[in-house]
């Protein structure tokens, strides 16, 4: 027996012409069945949904089904406006900044800022902030990344946010990759085209050495050479854990004193992350310490 591909679009399509057609998505109103209606608010002002619209159109879809089913007359019907609250907030907000609030500018220059607000927060944009978290968390730590020969274990994508920032912020320093397939080293130095980025050669020596591969995510013995640090070096782990990283145990062994896990890079990233939504820098100072605690 041959079995076809299921084609939801193409049943869904004959099954909801065949409701419009007969006039089913329609109330019959009267006094004889009991009554039940749910409004589906409209987007943002912005217009750009999220997954908040998604679980709650879910939700009345459901509610909606549930009642039809019990009997009752009921209506779904779409909304034609949205209470503007949170686009007032967020728009007084930032005009208290400027010292200033809508009563003094007037209705007419603060319903202006609004449509520039939406105008600003209706563009879909997107922000990476590895990289600047890892930058800001190796000032902190005093880790030099000028004048420095550094190392990048791994290729992939966390690797990629860590040399743009590094490319962006170090002075006069050297950066190598060391991956395990070349291609793909091959491939993240073809795509940055810059003179400071290069394949590890045998023999080079760092200050810096970086992991950002998942090994010590999978628990296997690291298998590398040690030829590559030197007691003064600085080894850092993207990965963090409540005990020591797999790589942060073979740095120790071989000699290395300073290694550091990720953690302070996930605390700096959710700073800037913060920011970028609030235009507020929250204190960091001394989160990572208080984190270890737990």
């Amino acid at each position: 027996m041959e079995f076809k591909k299921y084609d939801h679009s193409t049943k869904e399509k004959q099954i909801y012409n065949y409701w419009e057609k007969k006039g089913l998505f329609k109330p019959i109103f009267g006094k004889s069945k009991k009554k039940f209606s749910i409004v589906i608010p409209p987007p943002n002002v912005t217009g750009r949904l999220h997954m908040g619209h998604a679980l709650n159109n879910t939700l009345q879809d459901v509610l909606v089904r549930f009642y039809r089913m019990k009997g009752y007359e009921t209506l779904w019907q779409p909304g034609t406006d949205h209470a503007g609250i949170a686009t007032q907030a967020i728009v007084e907000k930032k005009l208290e900044k400027e010292n200033l609030n809508k009563n003094e500018i007037g209705r007419d220059a603060f319903i202006k800022r609004v449509w520039g607000w939406k105008k600003e927060s209706g563009e879909i944009k997107g922000y990476n902030t590895d990289g600047q978290g890892f930058i800001d968390d190796l000032i902190k730590k005093d880790v030099c990344i000028n004048n420095s020969r550094i190392l990048i274990l791994g290729a992939g994508g966390s690797a990629m946010s860590i040399v743009s920032s590094l490319l962006k912020e170090s002075r006069e320093s050297k950066i190598s990759i060391l991956n395990r397939t070349i291609s793909k080293a091959d491939g993240l130095i073809e795509f940055f085209k810059n003179t400071k980025l290069e394949i590890h050669k045998t023999g080079s020596v760092y200050d810096v050495v970086i992991n950002t591969t998942p090994i010590s995510m999978s628990g296997d013995k690291i298998i590398l050479p040690n030829n590559f640090i030197k007691p003064s070096t600085t080894c850092y782990d993207l990965f963090y854990s409540k005990q020591q990283t797999i790589f942060q145990e073979w740095s120790h062994k071989n000699g290395i004193k300073n290694c550091y896990d990720g953690l302070g890079m996930l605390i700096e990233q959710a700073k800037h992350s913060f920011a970028i939504w609030n235009d507020e820098i929250p204190d960091t100072s001394n989160l990572e310490e208080q984190l270890r605690l737990i």
